[in-house]
C-alpha cells in the first residue's frame, strides 16, 4: 500500500505480483471502494481511494500502468478471486492491435 491519503496503518512498499495479490485478497474491498493499483516495471502498490480523490500515478513520475476499480473483490473463493485479479492486471496493460 502507498502514497498519500493511505488510510492509518497501511505501509509503504513495492510488491511483486503473488504479493500484490495476498494483500487485495486480504483487505476485504467492499462495492463503492475505490481501489488504485499500479505498475512500475515489475512492481506494484495500491491504495484505496476516497471518492473524487485524484489518483496517485495522475502526477509525475508517471507509472508504466495503472487502473482503478471499484467492486468487492471475491475472496471467499481463491481460484476465483485469482481470475478476477488476472483480468484486472490484464486490463491495465495496452493492448496492441495489428496493422490492417
Amino acid at each position: 500500500m502507498f502514497v498519500n491519503g493511505s488510510e492509518p496503518g497501511e505501509r509503504e512498499g513495492h510488491l511483486n505480483r503473488d504479493d500484490l495479490f495476498i494483500e487485495l485478497v486480504t483487505a476485504r474491498f467492499d462495492v463503492g471502494e475505490i481501489v488504485y493499483i499500479e505498475r512500475r516495471g515489475d512492481q506494484y502498490r495500491w491504495a484505496r481511494l476516497s471518492p473524487g480523490a485524484i489518483a496517485p500515478g495522475a502526477v509525475p513520475p508517471f507509472p508504466d500502468a495503472w487502473i482503478c476499480w471499484d467492486g468487492a473483490f471475491p475472496a471467499g473463493d481463491l481460484g476465483y478471486a485469482r481470475q478476477v485479479f488476472d483480468a484486472l492486471l490484464a486490463d491495465m496493460e495496452p493492448r496492441h492491435t495489428p496493422a490492417a
